[in-house]
């Protein structure tokens, strides 16, 4: 094997001009430093703000959206707007409290909502529109989830537009909001129903039975047909408690839908009468749907021998 021969490392140059070069900017570079900082303190020093903490910046809303920003619902719950001595002066103010939460059974809703219902019935005065909008909203959901709140809540919801009117003649916003609230759940009518049939059947009732309460509203009355049109569905049509509830609401309100609009329940009919002869139509649904026509056929009104074979005799 053959010996290699290294030569040692001759090591770093020190007398070479770049080395000079890297001190002298070193140099400057640290008595340029120490400049700033000789600056710096002899510098006035500026005064701080007195605001220590930043001011909270509200998220921007586009302008077509304001208008369209609806209050949060946690507001509805808020104590502060009224206390507990608040509570007890409008029962010790109003002689009829207790007939109230009677007679619109107060007690299917939390006590905080109750305190604005309350107020919204007696004197809305001291409630902002968006708290009585709220007490609508609430009134209108519990209806929805509870169909034997339906008549009780229409009326409940009657009284608050009534005080509405007199307190501003001038605007009818608890009104125009309740439609609105019927409009949007009309239209997301098949989520509802896929959430539960129930709450669909309580829309649907308490439409109808809002219906009722008004008469000659060109609104509700579309969304009444409309709603009972969908009761003809193929889906529904197999649901007995959906072909149950379009009888009775046109045992209801079949003469005055009918008397308003007669066009409209002709189209409603033949579509009841397709689907009475359609095949996939469930035998239980047959007779129920032969109900309604004989209803319409009788001047909404089922003549003995109809009443005795349909409900044995019992008086409806």
């Amino acid at each position: 094997m053959s010996e290699y021969n290294y030569k040692p490392c001759p090591g770093l140059n020190m007398q070479h001009g770049f080395i000079y070069h890297i001190t002298r900017h070193q140099e400057q570079t640290r008595k340029h430093l120490e400049d700033l900082k000789l600056n710096k303190q002899s510098s006035k020093p500026v005064t701080q703000s007195s605001n220590k903490h930043k001011p909270s910046l509200q998220p921007y809303v586009p302008p077509p959206a304001r208008q369209n920003v609806s209050p949060k619902k946690e507001n509805l719950a808020d104590e502060e707007k009224f206390s507990s001595s608040s509570m007890e002066h409008i029962r010790g103010s109003s002689r009829n409290y207790k007939e109230l939460c009677q007679k619109y059974k107060l007690e299917k809703f939390s006590s905080h909502v109750q305190q604005y219902i309350v107020q919204a019935v007696l004197d809305p005065s001291i409630l902002n529109e968006a708290s009585v909008l709220l007490v609508v909203e609430e009134i209108v959901q519990l209806c929805i989830e509870d169909c034997q709140y339906s008549s009780v809540g229409v009326e409940l919801c009657t009284a608050i537009i009534q005080k509405d009117k007199e307190r501003n003649t001038s605007s009818n916003c608890v009104f125009t909001h309740l439609m609105l609230l019927c409009q949007m759940n009309y239209e997301n009518k098949y989520k509802l129903r896929t959430e539960s049939v129930s709450k669909w059947i309580g829309f649907i009732n308490f439409v109808c039975n809002f219906y009722q309460s008004l008469q000659n509203c060109t609104k509700i009355e579309e969304i009444v047909f409309d709603c009972l049109f969908t009761l003809l569905g193929p889906e529904c049509l197999q649901n007995d408690n959906e072909i149950d509830c379009l009888v009775t609401q046109l045992h209801t309100i079949g003469r005055s839908l009918d008397a308003s609009n007669e066009e409209k329940m002709e189209e409603l009919f033949v579509d009841i009468r397709n689907a009475l002869l359609a095949r996939n139509t469930p035998s239980w649904a047959r007779p129920l749907l032969l109900q309604a026509i004989e209803l319409r056929a009788g001047g909404w009104k089922l003549t003995d021998s109809a009443s005795d074979f349909y409900y044995g005799g019992m008086i409806i």
